[in-house]
């Protein structure tokens, strides 16, 4: 047809396209609820295609065979031809890809340029599927709405810029759609610089580009600016043929580019790394295998000097005899002012003067830890500077704070003074303390009361200790009388902190030292006193057939190894390393440490009670796994060896915390050891050492936890552990 032709085309002659499985029509129920409705479609017009293009179709489609087909330049040539002639910009030919429709493209785009829960920019109202798009990749709408001022729309520029700041991808509608605004070249320009500045990428549907009224122009937006051009991904979608309906055409043309030159430059960088990784992987196995030898022949050497030195150590070392043996057993028993007269000068001389330094140095040992019970003492008799009376303040203070009027009655409790004592203020408030208190606790205020009124400076300090809920606690207390202007007596303060926790760890440490000495020193003679002792038995077993002889040398043999074993107790409790935690599942930790148990000991049933909503933690494993092993061990010989152990796995979601309930059904223990069952060397056991629980009890503190000791019912005990999330 010639362009004759198409001036004289009547676009006023009707075409019925119902029932012709036209979405417009024939579905106007489905997306209108009404089917008395006139659709008036942009996209998909009710004009008649020209005589050429259905022609042009007859033609294809006489052929039988409708197979696969490319892109021809002819193709390419229609369509950046129309647009350098249509709009004055010129295309290369490199930069048009060829997308089945709009949607499709929006979707690849917000794909291409942004990850899910970035942001989107859409300027409302907008065509509908650009929302659709944002919510179907799982983006960010981020709504820059149009303001309407009365006859038409316009961009409110400083609300885009502000999304930009958090926006990823823009999605420009140009000539906007449904508001049919033209948008010119300034606006263009200042909505480039917006996302030039952010970083933003312009995602531009200009498909509307070729229904534009005389008096406006279409700019395409990568027209307006080289930077924008470099910076955004532009594109402008034409049906082909040219200006025809969605329905009618045979296929789209999608312009789209966007390659940064920081982009380029990082996919360079990728490539080349990626290259030279490929290169140095090709190593990767002889190097291992050379490293591997390499280990492989220090080992061995390691190993040969390990064993050439042991032989040298038991050839050049004689053996101690009954005195060694009987003074080995009487450190042991604490006797350290035990000595052994020098029989010579050569090797056991030398052995027995080392015997003679280690229990010297032992003795000094002792003085020093008495020394530092003595100084504990001493640091729990400081006291803090006093504080003025403000009621207001005292009430929010860490400290225990109790006043009292001058009769004696109780007007002020505050939250800290209830969580140290164990009490309810409302039930004493009002109350005179002589009433509320009785026996050994009346006693100790009323000495208090005397020591206040016999003070000159009108304050009493002292430590106090008591027993509350079963548990020894240690206080400072400070005793101030108040007086008004006249002089008169009107009341006392009582101040006091808990230093119960600050005692423990004063303990805790100086028990630490007194075991880093007590092994240091301990540890050095005892390997050449075993080895010389087994060295004796080798050489005059066979020549000494007395029972004395087997006697005395296995006693050396056996002492050495109790004195070993608490020199390993006293080394792990006074080089405890730090916890180095991890995120990980309790519950493998505890099933592991009952599987040590569980086959060796068929006379204790195990129980196991997991919460299935358990949560990972942050653990040292081996620490809280060699924790589990300590109660459990506790636990066995409690029941000696015979009973049932429950172990249950608590997640309270309120409190965020794991609780490790750890219950036997042993004989229990006592109140008054309950007291001390943490401290250092306290044991309950005959030939226990007293540092498994004080190890436990290290462990779960360095976690942040607590743990606790009460009675299992019917009988028993269980510990408690809590560890935070």
């Amino acid at each position: 047809m010639d362009y004759k032709e198409e001036e004289n085309f009547n676009f006023d002659k009707p075409v019925n396209r119902e029932n012709t499985a036209s979405i417009k029509w024939d579905r106007r129920k489905f997306m209108f609820g009404n089917e008395n409705v006139l659709p008036m479609w942009v996209a998909d017009m009710d004009f008649e295609s020209p005589p050429c293009i259905v022609e042009a179709i007859k033609k294809r489609a006489a052929h039988p065979v409708y197979g696969y087909s490319f892109m021809t330049d002819d193709y390419f040539n229609a369509f950046t031809g129309w647009v350098k002639r249509r709009h004055g910009w010129n295309i290369n030919k490199d930069w048009v890809l060829f997308s089945p429709g709009i949607v499709t493209a929006i979707n690849a785009a917000i794909l291409a340029y942004s990850q899910p829960g970035d942001g989107v920019i859409v300027q409302s109202p907008v065509y509908f599927p650009f929302f659709n798009a944002i919510k179907n990749n799982h983006r960010k709408q981020l709504n820059n709405e149009l303001v309407y001022d009365g006859s038409t729309y316009k961009i409110d520029f400083d609300d885009l810029e502000r999304k930009a700041k958090e926006a990823k991808v823009l999605l420009l509608s140009s000539p906007h759609n449904p508001v049919s605004r033209c948008w010119t070249k300034e606006e263009l320009e200042k909505i480039g610089d917006i996302c030039l500045q952010n970083n933003v990428v312009i995602v531009s549907d200009e498909i509307h580009g070729d229904l534009i009224l005389p008096e406006f122009k279409h700019t395409p937006t990568a027209k307006i600016s080289e930077n924008i051009a470099n910076g955004e991904l532009s594109r402008t979608i034409a049906t082909i043929p040219l200006s025809f309906s969605g329905n009618k055409a045979k296929g789209y043309v999608v312009l789209s580019t966007f390659i940064s030159p920081d982009l380029l430059e990082n996919l360079t960088a990728i490539s080349k790394g990626y290259e030279e990784y490929q290169q140095i992987k090709l190593l990767k196995k002889p190097i291992q295998v050379t490293y591997y030898i390499i280990l492989s022949i220090v080992a061995l050497l390691v190993l040969f000097c390990a064993i050439w030195f042991g032989f040298y150590l038991a050839k050049s070392i004689s053996i101690p005899i009954k005195e060694l043996a009987e003074g080995t057993r009487k450190v042991a028993e604490g006797d350290l002012g035990f000595t052994i007269a020098m029989v010579a000068d050569d090797e056991i001389g030398s052995l027995v003067e080392s015997f003679n330094q280690m229990t010297k140095d032992l003795r000094i040992s002792r003085s020093q830890l008495e020394l530092s019970a003595r100084i504990l003492r001493q640091q729990n008799t400081e006291i803090e500077e006093r504080r003025q009376y403000m009621e207001i303040v005292l009430k929010n203070v860490s400290t225990g704070v109790i006043s009292m009027d001058a009769g004696g009655f109780i007007t002020m409790v505050n939250k800290s003074a209830e969580n140290m004592l164990g009490i309810n203020a409302d039930l004493i408030i009002d109350k005179n303390y002589k009433r509320l208190l009785s026996g050994k606790h009346l006693e100790i205020a009323n000495e208090i009361s005397e020591k206040l009124a016999f003070s000159s400076g009108n304050n009493v300090e002292m430590p106090l200790r008591l027993t509350l809920n079963g548990k020894p606690r240690s206080f400072m207390i400070h005793v101030t009388g108040l007086k008004n202007d006249r002089g008169d007596h009107v009341g006392i303060v009582v101040v006091f902190d808990d230093l119960t926790d600050q005692e423990k760890a004063q303990r805790m440490a100086a028990w630490r030292e007194v075991a880093r000495r007590i092994a240091h020193e301990v540890k050095n003679p005892l390997t050449p006193i075993s080895l010389s002792a087994q060295r004796l038995r080798r050489r005059y077993s066979d020549r000494i057939k007395e029972e004395i002889f087997d006697q005395c040398t296995r006693m050396i043999i056996d002492q050495v190894k109790l004195i070993r074993n608490l020199v390993n107790e006293f080394s792990t409790f006074a080089r405890f390393p730090d916890a180095n935690p991890k995120s990980c599942h309790l519950s493998p930790i505890i099933e592991e440490a009952v599987a040590l148990y569980r086959e060796s000991h068929p006379d204790i049933c195990f129980n196991l009670d997991i919460s299935e909503d358990m949560v990972k933690l942050n653990l040292d494993r081996q620490q809280i796994k060699q924790a589990m092993i300590n109660l459990l061990d506790n636990a066995i010989a409690a029941m000696k060896r015979k009973g049932e152990i429950s172990i249950s796995l608590i997640h309270d979601k309120i409190l965020k915390t794991v609780k490790i309930v750890v219950a036997d059904t042993g004989p229990g223990i006592s109140p008054k050891d309950k007291a001390h069952l943490f401290e250092p060397y306290f044991s309950t056991k005959k030939r226990g050492m007293g540092l498994g629980l004080t190890i436990v009890s290290t462990i779960i503190a360095d976690h942040k936890g607590t743990i606790q000791v009460q009675d299992n019912h019917p009988k028993g005990t269980k510990f408690i552990i809590e560890l935070p999330e």
